[in-house]
């Protein structure tokens, strides 16, 4: 069984967790924006399965593919030729990124983030013209041999 969606809008990264005192005790938090992007990803997975018709939460090892595509920078834009697609080798990392992402779907489309055994995270620059998106791909693997 296989689940692939898109989320348009610049990428956003897992942000650093924010720590307060409640009394005696110290809580820690999401930093809004984190907060605010892992709802707009849990609504998104949220439509996307009930299109594909799944019913329930993914079961056993999954595996996730992400492409995260990144806005073409106003330096390397090209009017007579168009840029193509190329790497994006700066922040944020592409943990950070997966990490935000599989919170979100986590509850969604899978009970917890554990089951994810095989994970690639693609991080690019948008060809001119395409905008800012995160493509996810999220698929049951076969039991090994």
């Amino acid at each position: 069984m296989r689940i692939k969606f898109t989320l348009p809008g610049k990428p956003v990264a897992q942000g650093r967790p924010r720590f307060y005192r409640k009394g005696k005790f110290v809580v820690a938090t999401d930093p809004k924006p984190s907060k605010v992007y892992k709802a707009d990803i849990a609504y998104i997975a949220q439509r996307a399965r009930e299109e594909a018709g799944i019913e329930g939460l993914f079961e056993g090892p999954l595996g996730m593919e992400i492409f995260a595509y990144f806005p073409c920078p106003k330096s390397k834009w090209r009017v007579k030729i168009p840029r193509t697609e190329e790497h994006h080798a700066k922040r944020p990392d592409a943990d950070n990124l997966a990490k935000a992402i599989k919170d979100g779907l986590s509850g969604v489309l899978y009970h917890d983030d554990g089951q994810i055994s095989e994970l690639i995270v693609r991080k690019r620059i948008a060809a001119q013209g395409d905008g800012p998106r995160i493509e996810v791909e999220l698929y049951m693997l076969e039991p090994l041999e």
